[in-house]
């Protein structure tokens, strides 16, 4: 009975859900991390743009999809003036990959990531 159980969880690890499957369908979300300071640091043409991926909210997408639609949005950020040149300051978006845990969702995964000034050390 023991063998027959080990073989059953041991088929099911091989067969199971495959984290590679192109198609599978994940939870994305984009995020800002931010120090600026208004004397020195400009980013109020940047901040509309970054908003409305933010308002999106976490949305179920594809890798494929959601590295698409980063590419889409660094694209669309190119042209954008920003000047981010305070001491300690920095302006840095990303796209996650999010998981839940618990009450909120965590990053699991960065599909994409742009930064502008001296970004800390985590």
């Amino acid at each position: 009975m023991f063998l027959l159980a080990a073989l059953l969880i041991g088929g099911m690890m091989f067969t199971g859900c495959k984290k590679d499957n192109p198609n599978a369908k994940g939870l994305y979300s984009y995020t800002t991390k931010q120090k600026t300071n208004d004397a020195f640091d400009h980013i109020s043409a940047l901040v509309p743009l970054v908003n409305e991926k933010i308002n999106l909210g976490t949305r179920e997408m594809t890798r494929a999809e959601a590295q698409a639609d980063w590419d889409a949005f660094y694209k669309s950020i190119q042209n954008v003036y920003v000047e981010v040149t305070g001491a300690d300051s920095y302006y840095v978006v990303m796209l996650n990959r999010v998981e839940s845990q618990g009450d909120s969702f965590v990053a699991v995964e960065t599909i994409g990531k742009q930064e502008w000034g001296h970004v800390p050390a985590n």
